[in-house]
């Protein structure tokens, strides 16, 4: 998600104001998760969220589960 978000244009008066923006990300099964601008760029957290559309060659409206399985980074 952070990879995503650091490429929008964002017109803010001043970088402080951007710890006012928060995301709200919605699983197709309604789960909601809510995420801050600061937690996402200014913490650990950032590093682990992703944006999922498929999984191992499936769009994820076609996956039988409903939860990622874990992924870590290389």
């Amino acid at each position: 998600m952070k990879d995503i978000l650091s490429k929008v244009e964002i017109d803010a008066e001043a970088p402080k104001v951007l710890s006012e923006y928060y995301f709200v990300c919605i699983a197709s099964d309604n789960y909601k998760a809510v995420f801050s601008w600061n937690e996402i760029f200014n913490s650990a957290t950032g590093k682990s969220v992703y944006i999922l559309t498929g999984h191992d060659g499936k769009p994820a409206s076609a996956l039988d589960n409903r939860i990622a399985p874990c992924f870590t980074e290389r």
